[in-house]
C-alpha cells in the first residue's frame, strides 16, 4: 500500500532467525492531524487491520498477531491503541 504521494508505508516481510516468525510494520505517517499525509495513514491503518482480521479462523483462533500503537506527542505518552 502506498500513500497518495507514493511513499511505501508497509515494510517488506522479515523472517525471524528461528521458529519461522514473519514480521512487517506499517510505518507511521509522522504528520500532524489534518494534513494529507496524516489522512493517508489514517486511511491505510484500518485497511491493514481489516485484512489481518480476515485471517481469523472459524474456531476463533487468530494466526496473525498485531499491535497498533501511538508514538506519543507533547501531550500524550506512547499508547497501545488496539491489538489482536
Amino acid at each position: 500500500m502506498e500513500a497518495k504521494n507514493g511513499f511505501q508505508l508497509i515494510s517488506p516481510i522479515v523472517t525471524s532467525l528461528i521458529n519461522n516468525y514473519h514480521t512487517f510494520f506499517v510505518a507511521p505517517d509522522g504528520s500532524k492531524e489534518g494534513y494529507d499525509l496524516s489522512d493517508d495513514g489514517d486511511n491505510i491503518r484500518p485497511k491493514v487491520i481489516e485484512l489481518l482480521a480476515s485471517y481469523k479462523t472459524n474456531d476463533g483462533t487468530f494466526p496473525v498477531s498485531y499491535v497498533e500503537m501511538y508514538y506519543g506527542d507533547d501531550f500524550l505518552p506512547p499508547l497501545i491503541l488496539r491489538h489482536g
